[in-house]
């Protein structure tokens, strides 16, 4: 998936992570329902389109209802 992109995979375990932590929030921001309906979106801003040797710039993750309203949001950078 991010073949052999180094620390690509550590930011993607950041970013689910913080979600992850950030799941009782959404869920009282949607009325406390379950996570049935909801869309996680990816954003993956890097230095080029070949994922065996371009790097992750930063990313960005969404949670949505099923309307589209923003539940949950995160964006990792990394500059290094």
């Amino acid at each position: 998936m991010l073949g052999g992109n180094r620390g690509g995979l550590g930011r993607l375990r950041s970013c689910a992570g913080r979600l992850w932590r950030g799941r009782r929030r959404a869920a009282a921001m949607a009325g406390g329902g379950g996570m049935g309906q909801r869309m996680v979106w990816v954003d993956l801003e890097m230095t080029g389109l070949d994922v065996e040797k371009d790097q992750i710039l930063e990313m960005a993750c969404l949670i949505t209802d099923s309307d589209l309203n923003v539940l949950a949001e995160v964006t990792v950078r990394s500059y290094g």
